[in-house]
């Protein structure tokens, strides 16, 4: 292998918009960062540096669910999700009180408050024990609970699921006043001086005086607001939305810019365009995103709601997106003008590859049911060719003029088989026997002499494809199942990911014995916050498919690009990688 490490990750496109309820914005040399979760990783976002430089703080082994900050924000600490999940910073104490926020008072020492459902309490810490009291609540306030708590000006304010807030006085521990900010749930609070920020379920995000008299400004987004971070000046406001985004509000001018989205659900696809500086994902959220690779910021959206997409693949030469779908549907899209091209519905079950041939002529797809389903574009994807293995599972992969297809175990000879056929005609011309019980996923060689495959225990064969004999083997590649495979266009790795949270990296070189199976290198990096569902090369980058969007560029080859995640692409340019060039390597066909 190269330089170790081979590459490394340099973004995320990820918010956990659903369950995270935080983010914070604070002053660094750089600007302003704002600091987010990126389920088991916590992330800092560069803003008013302008290259939106992003780092990782990565250590935890559940979902990052509170951050904190030291007065003067030089430091961070993080909690995770989990019984075992436990951070003690002076004393430990046991309540029958649910507690959703908990702050030190910013009035006195040893002083703490903590809201939850039905409960507002003052603790006081002396002699290492936790003492409290509650706040008494009428009947109808105690329906709600929920906020998040902010000390200011000797009061405390607490946000209620029922779009209220409670004004508690810090002094005589009573409760003073009622506010009705909003119709739904408010997520987030933030009391600065003089005003207030608020974001709720309503998709609004308010900022107040500190009367509650009117709001001074407003600003609806597109889904509820969960979190709100202010910086130091008072001037700006990050917002975290369900939808996976994180904007800021810049409040004297009132301009708002948007500094990124992402999926709310696992990625199951990446690919890239080959003529353009351009990438796709697909997701389990219903949708597919087109990002920029050079500022990995969203260009188009095509959504199907309450469905799964579970692949995506782009024309070799026209501007569009054929994406599979779990209820058996493939549809093609025409991204610059975003809009449908085609509906078909060859297959039965949930469609597990959707493939273009490398001129472009045919599309290939196949399915859970066995199906595999060849289409013609030029006669706007009518179907022209079928079939069917008769099991379940069918994988493929396609490069010039060959299609591999694995063929689940036969119930005669017990084996399983790897096919080779004529991608034009369908037309078999090799046949591979195995003794894997299936595979998940196949990847043609760059040069298209070889094939890797993954198979159902975890186990990566390569095979080279003039004899079909079987050059390397590596048992257990994955400590848990694997799901993706793919090889870069320049010859050199193949990458593979899995349940393990891993993403691996092989040495395409050639064994100097291939008699003796030998394993190829491999480097292993982590990064990824769950399993690892889908993969796919991005010029000098990989991308990753999984809860989020991570890059990782590489040290001296090409950078890779996985499901969720992206790959520096100044290494691109930086060893003249050429994005017209991927996956489109001439394919020399075995005899």
């Amino acid at each position: 292998m190269p330089t170790d490490p081979v590459v490394c990750m340099i973004r995320a496109n990820t918010l956990d918009g659903v369950e995270l309820r935080w983010n914070r914005g604070w002053e660094t040399e750089m600007g302003v960062d704002i600091c987010f979760a990126y389920m088991g990783t916590a992330n800092a976002n560069a803003s008013a540096s302008g290259n939106r430089q992003q780092r990782f703080f990565i250590g935890h082994t559940a979902h990052v669910c509170a951050v904190a900050f030291d007065a003067a924000g030089a430091i961070m600490a993080s909690g995770q999700e989990g019984k075992q999940a436990i951070v003690t910073v002076l004393a430990r104490h046991s309540t029958e009180y649910n507690i959703k926020s908990i702050r030190f008072s910013e009035f006195e020492e040893d002083q703490l408050v903590s809201c939850g459902r039905d409960s507002i309490r003052f603790y006081r810490l002396k002699a290492g024990q936790l003492r409290g009291m509650s706040i008494r609540l009428t009947a109808p306030d105690r329906r709600s609970g929920m906020g998040m708590l902010n000390p200011e000006t000797r009061h405390v304010y607490v946000a209620s699921a029922a779009g209220s807030v409670f004004e508690v006085s810090y002094g005589a521990r009573t409760l003073t006043c009622v506010y009705q900010l909003h119709s739904a749930a408010i997520n987030s609070l933030v009391v600065h001086d003089g005003f207030c920020v608020t974001g709720s379920d309503d998709k609004q995000l308010r900022v107040w005086p500190m009367d509650f008299s009117d709001y001074l400004l407003e600003a609806e987004h597109e889904a509820p607001v969960t979190s709100v971070g202010t910086s130091h000046d008072g001037l700006r406001v990050c917002v975290g939305t369900e939808n996976g985004a994180i904007g800021v509000l810049d409040i004297p001018s009132h301009q708002y810019e948007t500094l990124l989205r992402s999926h709310v659900g696992p990625v199951n696809a990446v690919t890239t365009d080959p003529n353009r500086n351009e990438y796709c994902t697909a997701s389990s959220d219903g949708t597919i995103r087109v990002w920029s690779l050079d500022t990995h910021t969203q260009l188009f959206e095509f959504h199907a709601p309450g469905e799964v997409v579970t692949c995506v693949a782009y024309h070799p030469s026209h501007y569009e997106l054929a994406a599979g779908y779990q209820n058996g549907r493939v549809r093609v899209f025409d991204i610059s003008t975003t809009t449908l091209v085609q509906e078909l519905k060859q297959h039965r079950a949930p469609v597990s590859q959707v493939l273009y041939g490398t001129d472009g002529a045919y599309l290939y797809s196949s399915g859970f049911d066995g199906g595999l389903c060849v289409y013609d574009v030029a006669a706007i994807y009518q179907p022209v060719k079928f079939l069917s293995s008769g099991a379940p599972n069918l994988k493929a992969s396609v490069l010039c003029c060959c299609l591999h297809v694995a063929e689940p175990e036969d119930q005669y000879h017990r084996v399983t088989s790897l096919v080779v056929f004529h991608a034009d005609s369908l037309e078999p011309y090799m046949k591979i026997e195995t003794d894997a019980d299936a595979f998940t996923a196949l990847a043609f060689g760059a040069s298209g002499e070889d094939l890797w495959a993954l198979t159902s225990t975890n186990r990566l064969d390569r095979y080279e494809l003039r004899e079909g004999q079987l050059i390397q083997q590596v048992e257990s590649a994955h400590r848990l199942d694997a799901h993706c495979l793919v090889t870069d266009s320049t010859g050199r790795f193949a990458a593979s990911g899995g349940d393990d949270q891993l993403v691996k990296l092989w040495s395409a070189a050639l064994p100097s014995d291939p008699a003796k199976l030998q394993p190829p290198a491999c480097q292993a990096f982590v990064g990824h916050p769950s399993a690892v569902f889908g993969s796919g090369y991005m010029g000098l980058g990989l991308g990753t498919g999984s809860w989020g969007q991570p890059v990782w560029p590489m040290s001296d080859t090409p950078p890779l690009c996985s499901g969720l995640g992206t790959w520096d692409l100044d290494w691109g340019q930086r060893f003249g990688a050429s994005l017209s060039g991927l996956c489109r390597t001439p394919l020399r066909c075995v005899p």
